[in-house]
């Protein structure tokens, strides 16, 4: 496990621990973001199947202290874009107006090398 003093952010964690990772598939969720599992396992299964994938993003929820509230309403916006596009690049504009992009995803870790989160705190 890493640990670092303070929280720095997101961001600056998975900056931190991206050179360390091992294996093919890397999954970024945050703390107090939820998924399905049935979603998160059809994305492993994607990517595994479909060496042309190389990232996928989940809808989530966000844990509170007594319930889960649903994706943000930008984020809902975008992701109805996304489904109902017929083009990857249509697909791909969507996935860039995600607010919570560094979160919900699974990626190859090839793909994601040169990736660099942004240390943006809410």
């Amino acid at each position: 496990m890493l640990r670092q003093g303070a929280s720095k952010g997101a961001g600056k964690a998975r900056n931190r621990a991206a050179p360390l990772l091992e294996g093919d598939l890397v999954a970024y969720v945050d703390a107090d973001d939820t998924f399905e599992p049935a979603a998160f396992e059809a994305a492993v299964k994607s990517l595994q199947g479909r060496p042309d994938l190389d990232l996928l993003f989940l809808p989530y929820g966000i844990a509170g202290a007594d319930e889960v509230k649903p994706m943000w309403v930008a984020d809902r916006r975008a992701w109805a874009r996304g489904a109902a596009a017929s083009t990857a690049a249509d697909r791909k504009a969507a996935a860039l107006d995600l607010v919570n992009y560094p979160w919900n995803r699974v990626g190859r870790r090839e793909a994601l090398a040169d990736v660099w989160c942004d240390s943006v705190r809410f």
